[in-house]
C-alpha cells in the first residue's frame, strides 16, 4: 500500500487558499472492502458505503439489482474535486458529472454522497481546500492564511459576535447595512475596510473589539447606532465623513486612546456621552458650517452654544463654562478627570444628571444665581471635590446623591440669608452648608427680576435661567428699572451689565446702550454708557455707565431711573447680571494682555478688553 500526496500551490496560491491532493490508486482501491453502514478511511479522506458493497480487489461497487450509495468525508477541509477513473454501469449524486471514463464532482464541502453501480475503478483523486470554518455565513469568504474575513451580505444582529480569529475585516460594496452586535467582541479584529454603499452601522456593532485601531467610514454612511464602537481600548483614529447625519448614545464611549474627533456639517443628531469616558480625548471639533452644533475650546455644544452636550475627559486645570450656557447634559462633564476647578456662569439654569461625575480632580466649583435644578449623581465620585459656592438664594432642586462620595471635608457655601432655606431642603448636606464670605464691598449687584424692570417701552422681557430677556418690537425699545425714592449713587464708579447675547444690535456700539436718570421724566438729566466694544453674538459684553462722565446739573444724589436702550425692531439681548462698581485708576498696563484675543482683563481692579492686540476700555475707547 502507498499513499501519494500532491501540494497545489500556483493559482490556489494566488487566492489565499492551502488545497492538497488525496490520490487513491488501484494499490488502496483493491484493499477496500465495505458494506452496508461501514467505512474505509485513508489519507484523511473516508469513504462509506450507506447501501451496498466496495469490494476493491474487483474494482467493483455495487447494490443489490445495482441500487447502492457511497459517501466520501474528509477531515481535511473541504472537497472542491473529485475525479473517479471507473467504468460508469449507472450514476447519479448532486454535483456529479458523468465522464469518460468515470465520473467528476465540483463544488465546496467536506461530503459528499453518490451512487449507483461502478466496476474497474482503478483511481480516484480528491482535491481538498481549506477548511472554512463553521462560522463563517453563506456567501461571506474567509481567508485563513491572513485571517481575513470577506463580508459579501448584509450582516444581521449577532452574525460574527464573539468570533477572535478574525483579524482583518472587509466589508464589501455589496453591503449596505451592518446589524446589530455583528461583530461585537471580535477581540482580534485590527483593521475595517468599509464598502462605498454601507449605510449604517447598527447599534454595538464592533463593540469590545480591543485591537481595533483606526476606521475610515464612506461617503455613504449616514448613521452609526448606539455603542456601535464603544470599548474599542486601541481605537486612536476615527474619519467621520461628511455626509453622516447620526452618531448614537456611547457610540464610542470608553475609546481610552481616541484623541481627537471632528464632526462633519452634515451630523444632525449626536447621542448623550457619545465621546464619554475617552481618557486621552483632548478635543471635539465641529465643523463651521454645522447648522445644528458647534464646538468652543474643543467642548461640544449646540448651535447657539446653550446647551453644553460634552467635554473631553482630558481637559485640564481650571474652565469656566460660558456665558451663553444655559443648561448642561446629562454626563456632560462626566470623567474629565483633569479638571481641577469649575465656574459655572448665572445664565445655567439647569445641570444635569452625573454632568460632572467622577471628576476625579476636581476640587471646587462656582455655580452661578440662575441654577434651579441639579440633577442626581451631579457630582457623585468627584473624590476631591471640597467647596462648592453656590449664589441662587432660592435652593436648587437636589436629585439623589447629587453630591455623594465627594470629599469628607466638603463644604457648600450660599449666600448667608439662605442657609437655613439650603439646610431644609438639602437635609442630606446639612451638616456641610455655611454662609458664603461677605459680598465684595467694591460691588452691589442689582436684582435681576423681571418684577423689578417693569417700565419695559415697546419692549418684551422675559425671565430666563440666570438673567432677563428683551426684544424689541419697534423702532426702539428699553427695558428699564427705578428707585423710588431716589438712591444715592455718588460713592460708586460705574454701572455695569453683563450682556450674554445679543442679536440684531450686536456688532454696534450705537444700537446698544444703558442710560441713567435723575428723574422719573424726560426733563431729567441724562448720563450713556454705550456697548464698550464690537463683539460677536453668544460672547459675554460689558454695557458700561461712567458715573465719573460731566453732565451739567446731573445730581448722583438723586438717581431714579437705570435703563437699558436697543434701536432695531426685532432686536433681542439678554443682560445675566447688572451691578455697580467701584474701581481705582489703572496705574499701569501689562503689554502680555495685548496677545490675547476677545477677553476681559483687570488691571489694578479696573475692567479692560482685549481684542485684535488692541486693549479697550468699557466705553469702546482704545486705551493701548
Amino acid at each position: 500500500m502507498r499513499k501519494i500526496f500532491t501540494f497545489l500551490f500556483a493559482a490556489l496560491m494566488s487566492v489565499g487558499m492551502f488545497a492538497t491532493t488525496v490520490t487513491w490508486d488501484n494499490s488502496t482501491l483493491s484493499s477496500i472492502y465495505i458494506y452496508d453502514g461501514q467505512s474505509f478511511t485513508q489519507d484523511g479522506v473516508t469513504v462509506t458505503s450507506l447501501i451496498g458493497m466496495i469490494y476493491g480487489e474487483n474494482g467493483q461497487w455495487m447494490g443489490n439489482s445495482n441500487d447502492a450509495s457511497f459517501k466520501f468525508s474528509t477531515s481535511l477541509g473541504n472537497f472542491t474535486k473529485i475525479e473517479i477513473t471507473a467504468t460508469i454501469h449507472s450514476f447519479g449524486g448532486s454535483g456529479w458529472t458523468q465522464t469518460s471514463p468515470g465520473a467528476v464532482w465540483t463544488g465546496e464541502a467536506n461530503e459528499t454522497t453518490f451512487g449507483e453501480y461502478l466496476s474497474n475503478v482503478s483511481q480516484i483523486v480528491f482535491t481538498i481546500g481549506d477548511a472554512v470554518p463553521s462560522w463563517v455565513k453563506s456567501g461571506d469568504e474567509w481567508d485563513d492564511a491572513t485571517k481575513t474575513l470577506t463580508v459579501n451580505g448584509n450582516p444581521v444582529s449577532n452574525a460574527y459576535i464573539n468570533v477572535s480569529d478574525i483579524e482583518n475585516l472587509v466589508i464589501s460594496d455589496a453591503v449596505t447595512s451592518i446589524g446589530d452586535n455583528a461583530f461585537e467582541s471580535c477581540t482580534g479584529l485590527k483593521s475595517v475596510a468599509f464598502g462605498s454603499n454601507l449605510a449604517s452601522i447598527g447599534n454595538s456593532a464592533f463593540s469590545s473589539c480591543i485591537k481595533l485601531e483606526s476606521v475610515t467610514f464612506p461617503a455613504s454612511l449616514q448613521s452609526i447606532g448606539k455603542t456601535a464602537f464603544s470599548q474599542c481600548y486601541a481605537l486612536t483614529s476615527v474619519t467621520i465623513n461628511n455626509g453622516l447625519t447620526s452618531i448614537g448614545q456611547r457610540a464610542y464611549y470608553n475609546c481610552e486612546k481616541l484623541a481627537s474627533v471632528t464632526i462633519p456639517s452634515s451630523v444632525t443628531e449626536i447621542g448623550s456621552s457619545a465621546f464619554g469616558n475617552c481618557e486621552k480625548l483632548t478635543e471635539i471639533v465641529v465643523a463651521a458650517e454645522n447648522p445644528n452644533y458647534s464646538s468652543a475650546d474643543g467642548v461640544l455644544f449646540d448651535k447657539a452654544k446653550t446647551t453644553l452636550i460634552q467635554c473631553p475627559c482630558a481637559k485640564q486645570g481650571e474652565y469656566t463654562i460660558p456665558n451663553s450656557v444655559t443648561s448642561i447634559g446629562n454626563n456632560a462633564l462626566s470623567s474629565c478627570y483633569l479638571l481641577t476647578s469649575v465656574e459655572i456662569p448665572n445664565s445655567v439654569g439647569e445641570i444635569g444628571s452625573q454632568a460632572f461625575s467622577s471628576c476625579s480632580e476636581l476640587t471646587s466649583v462656582t455655580i452661578g444665581n440662575g441654577v434651579t435644578s441639579i440633577g442626581s449623581y451631579a457630582f457623585y465620585y468627584s473624590s476631591k471635590l471640597a467647596s462648592v459656592t453656590i449664589s441662587a438664594t432660592t435652593p436648587p432642586t437636589l436629585g439623589s446623591e447629587a453630591l455623594g462620595k465627594t470629599a469628607a471635608a466638603l463644604k457648600i457655601y450660599v449666600p448667608a440669608e439662605s442657609v437655613d432655606d439650603y439646610k431644609g431642603a438639602w437635609t442630606a448636606y446639612a451638616d456641610k452648608i455655611e454662609a458664603a464670605a461677605p459680598a465684595d464691598p467694591n460691588r452691589e449687584y442689582l436684582s435681576l427680576d423681571p418684577s423689578v424692570w417693569t417700565w419695559g417701552y415697546n419692549s418684551v422681557p422675559e425671565a430666563v435661567a440666570g438673567g432677563i430677556k428683551t426684544t424689541i418690537i419697534s423702532d426702539w425699545g428699553a427695558l428699564s428699572m427705578g428707585w423710588d425714592p431716589e438712591r444715592d449713587l455718588s460713592e460708586w464708579d460705574k454701572i455695569v451689565f453683563e450682556v450674554s447675547h445679543m442679536d440684531g444690535c450686536a456688532g454696534n456700539w450705537f444700537k446698544l446702550k444703558a442710560y441713567l436718570r435723575d428723574e422719573s421724566d424726560s426733563e431729567g438729566k441724562q448720563m450713556e454708557g454705550l456697548l464698550g466694544l464690537d463683539a460677536p453674538d453668544n460672547e459675554l459684553n460689558y454695557l458700561v455707565i461712567d458715573l465719573h462722565q460731566q453732565v451739567e446739573g446731573f445730581d448722583l444724589t438723586k438717581a431714579r431711573v437705570l435703563a437699558v436702550q436697543c434701536e432695531p425692531t426685532g432686536g433681542i439681548f439678554t443682560i445675566s447680571s447688572a451691578y455697580l462698581l467701584k474701581e481705582s485708576e489703572p496705574s499701569a498696563i501689562d503689554n502680555t494682555v495685548l496677545t490675547e484675543k476677545a477677553k476681559k482683563v483687570v488691571v489694578d481692579g479696573m475692567i479692560y478688553i482685549v481684542r485684535d492686540g488692541k486693549l479697550f476700555n468699557l466705553q469702546g475707547a482704545q486705551v493701548r
